[in-house]
């Protein structure tokens, strides 16, 4: 009889856009759902869905993932590993812009008005209004009111913000991965926590979603430039993690090396599979593209 695997428990930060889709998906497959509790301030009702979790669910609980700001896991009682993937601070708003303009219902879901989102420049000056720049400096700082966790915001997030989200994650993000970095950071968890061999296909990636916001000259390098200045605490709560994960990875040495090689190969031939079974209309190798997964 093997050594029966024992993943560390872990809750994961899921900043939106920045990945976590995907991240979700690796989690689902190390995590068994009954042990798992999905905490997300961006739902509707989150409040009664926090209250209606048991003392049993919180004592047994191995995976809390979800949109939460870092210490909603201490509702468990417990400690946690705490993981979450952070990305370049233009790269994610635009993104967020994009999938919202894209999906109406979807904004309008989230309180946000369809006439600001006209333009990314309308977008820019109604953030700005709701004192939502710097939010993954918010959000891994916990510089949030769980009563109100949602913006528009009271205030802005104040300079002091990153010395905490910074000290955070080197006290409690066991991997503070990188978006720009993807598999190197889930190579990171995979060693860390304990995890089986991972594979994973990139899930809910919007088109266009690589390509770089500049410099593409006039209008859009101003907009990038000024994104970049408003979310000033991000930019350097990036540049942070970047240079701890490049060092967790020098650490990790050859074990880390052989990891992502594994990663990548595996989801590579899961990538191939899938868009063969796309190419085919999902023929017959769909099912074994998603026992492969």
């Amino acid at each position: 009889m093997g050594i029966e695997r024992r993943p560390r428990p872990v809750a994961f930060v899921h900043l939106p856009k920045a990945a976590g889709t995907t991240l979700h998906g690796i989690l689902m497959r190390q995590y068994p759902a009954d042990r798992t509790l999905i905490l997300d301030v961006q739902r509707p009702g989150y409040r009664e869905t926090l209250d209606a979790i048991t003392e049993r669910q919180k004592a047994t609980a191995l995976c809390l993932r979800g949109h939460m700001p870092f210490g909603l896991h201490s509702i468990t009682g417990r400690e946690f590993a705490c993981i979450t993937v952070l990305r370049d601070p233009v790269r994610r708003f635009i993104s967020k812009y994009r999938n919202l303009a894209r999906r109406p219902e979807r904004a309008l879901e989230m309180g946000f008005p369809l006439e600001r989102l006209g333009s990314l420049e309308d977008f820019i000056t109604m953030q700005v209004e709701r004192n939502a720049m710097n939010f993954q400096t918010r959000m891994i700082a916990g510089w949030v009111d769980l009563e109100a966790p949602l913006f528009p915001y009271a205030e802005p997030v104040p300079d002091e913000a990153l010395a905490r989200a910074q000290a955070n994650i080197e006290q409690y993000f066991t991997v503070a991965g990188l978006v720009e970095k993807f598999d190197e950071s889930v190579a990171l968890m995979q060693l860390a926590l304990g995890w089986s061999p991972v594979r994973y296909a990139r899930r809910n990636v919007a088109p266009g979603a690589g390509s770089s916001p500049g410099p593409g000259g006039g209008v859009q390098d101003r907009l990038s430039e000024r994104i970049r200045s408003l979310n000033h605490l991000d930019v350097q709560l990036v540049a942070f993690a970047t240079a701890r994960l490049e060092h967790q990875m020098q650490a990790a040495g050859e074990e880390f090396t052989r990891a992502l090689a594994g990663i990548r190969r595996r989801s590579g031939m899961l990538s191939r599979l899938q868009g063969l079974a796309r190419s085919m209309g999902l023929g017959r190798m769909a099912p074994l593209a998603r026992r492969f997964r």
